[in-house]
């Protein structure tokens, strides 16, 4: 779990982080769950440190399966500068309440970061304008919000502000609610090719830069896609599993997505990587970030999984290339230096 072991010591990296994420879920979110059910209360909160892939590992295991396990997933926005706001991680949590068919997604919300200052920190607090609050809110609610619990100071604004913020804002979520995810795109949550990877870190997870490239290749499909105004949801490798193969989707409860992105993505369950064949093979399109496929849970490499990848891919390694079939299915791969490109790649 600490030292490099070879294949035989990334078999048990993974079984023994995916213990824990199993474990966390169950016994902690799913304890929380299953005693709100019949108190008609919805389970929900934020998780700690939801920004960083990485971190997701020593902290829960498999983050997203414990977001699963909330009825109202949550986020914690500490800012109100919408630049810095992260759409990204409301997008994530509001991807958990899709694949479970959940219609609440709350952000607590606040100029947090504005205001507070640490002692000896001189700075004076900054004040946020109504339309700062306004386009937090906005990048929120695009990226899957419908509820906003708020923590303001509301510094400098008057009751007319107020009025306003609250009236557009209420509107916003109002509107939204009860609808669904309606993005032809699906980016996996490439946890599985995390835990392998993960080394203990003397501070946070700054030892582990195999894991660390495996994020960054995940946050440029993100930022990426929504530079190029490009809607998606995240998946799991669980979603993956379980979707149903139309000819040219996969079809998840009323998601239908027409393509599927891997960001450094070479370890999934053997069950998703049969699932994704037969999607290319009925027509869909598949894309490869930095990395092709190569393992299951259990083998490390898998014979029966490179010989998949070289079906949906054809015989590459390090350029860009498209790999169709008769059916009308592709496979895409981007090499690393290369994944900026895949908006250009979806146009």
């Amino acid at each position: 779990l600490i030292a490099e072991a070879g294949a035989e010591g990334r078999r048990h990296r993974y079984a023994f982080w995916q213990t824990v994420g199993e474990l966390v879920s169950e016994n902690f979110f799913g304890q929380i769950q299953t005693w709100c059910a019949p108190h008609q209360i919805p389970s929900g909160g934020h998780l700690l440190m939801e920004e960083g892939l990485v971190n997701h590992v020593p902290l829960y295991g498999d983050f997203f399966r414990c977001a699963r396990r909330l009825d109202a997933p949550s986020i914690d926005c500490l800012t109100s500068i919408p630049a810095q706001v992260p759409w990204y991680i409301a997008r994530l949590l509001s991807s958990a309440a899709e694949l479970e068919g959940k219609s609440i997604v709350m952000s607590e919300t606040s100029d947090h970061s504005q205001q507070y200052r640490p002692v000896g920190d001189k700075r004076p607090p900054q004040p946020v304008s109504e339309a700062e609050i306004r386009g937090t809110c906005h990048r929120l609610i695009v990226s899957g919000v419908n509820a906003i619990t708020s923590y303001y100071s509301f510094a400098g604004l008057s009751d007319e502000q107020l009025r306003r913020l609250n009236e557009v804002i209420g509107r916003c979520c109002l509107m939204l609610k009860g609808g669904h995810q309606a993005a032809d795109l699906a980016v996996l949550y490439p946890v599985e090719s995390v835990w392998p990877r993960f080394r203990p870190g003397r501070h946070w997870t700054s030892d582990a830069p195999a894991a660390t490239q495996i994020e960054n290749l995940y946050r440029t499909a993100a930022d990426t896609l929504y530079g190029a105004q490009r809607d998606f949801t995240f998946v799991d490798a669980r979603a993956l599993s379980e979707a149903k193969v139309e000819p040219g989707l996969l079809a998840h409860r009323q998601s239908r997505w027409r393509v599927v992105v891997l960001p450094g993505a070479d370890t999934l369950p053997w069950a998703a990587w049969e699932n994704v064949g037969r999607f290319v093979r009925e027509g869909g399109a598949l894309i490869a970030l930095g990395s092709l496929p190569a393992n299951t849970e259990t083998e490390f490499p898998s014979a029966r999984v490179q010989a998949l990848s070289g079906e949906l891919f054809g015989q590459v390694q390090h350029e860009i290339s498209f790999h169709t079939n008769q059916a009308g299915g592709i496979g895409i791969f981007l090499p690393p230096g290369t994944e900026g490109l895949l908006p250009a790649v979806l146009d």
